[in-house]
């Protein structure tokens, strides 16, 4: 079981709907549905060529990192692993468990679009309740990073 920090959206922006339909959700917009991904060589390129099209202006480091958190998201974070949703704004945390299902772009949370994995959320826990290694995280911008 592996743990995974996943953020709600700039400033908190999923997070109240992130519990309510217990899903992990990342924003990224205007990147659309991603469903058609596939898990290899092709798919990480279909995925590098429509974050170019949907911001042509970044640099390369900036679609390097986002294709490796989306990647992430998609298909290495795995049923049963512990996913930890951090409020930006303060010192607390959502915890649950990444479960069984599909990836899911929902347009009903978001007009343009969310994207969305099924998470059991179980509770809310003060930033100092995780250990050290998750504490760590906490300050890292990456909307999704491997803990340990």
């Amino acid at each position: 079981m592996a743990i995974w920090m996943v953020r709600s959206g700039r400033d908190d922006a999923f997070l109240k709907w992130a519990i309510e339909y217990q899903v992990a959700i990342i924003g990224f917009k205007p990147l659309p549905d991603l469903a058609d991904i596939s898990n290899d060589k092709n798919g990480e390129a279909m995925l590098r060529q429509r974050l170019r099209a949907a911001h042509p202006d970044r640099a390369d480091q900036t679609f390097i990192k986002w294709r490796n958190e989306i990647w992430a998201f998609l298909y290495r974070i795995k049923p049963g692993d512990r996913i930890i949703m951090p409020y930006n704004a303060g010192s607390r945390a959502w915890q649950g468990v990444w479960e069984e299902g599909d990836y899911i772009f929902r347009q009903d949370i978001r007009p343009g679009g969310v994207h969305t994995h099924p998470v059991k959320w179980e509770n809310d826990v003060a930033k100092e309740a995780l250990n050290e290694e998750m504490a760590r995280f906490w300050k890292r911008r990456a909307t999704v990073a491997k803990v340990d």
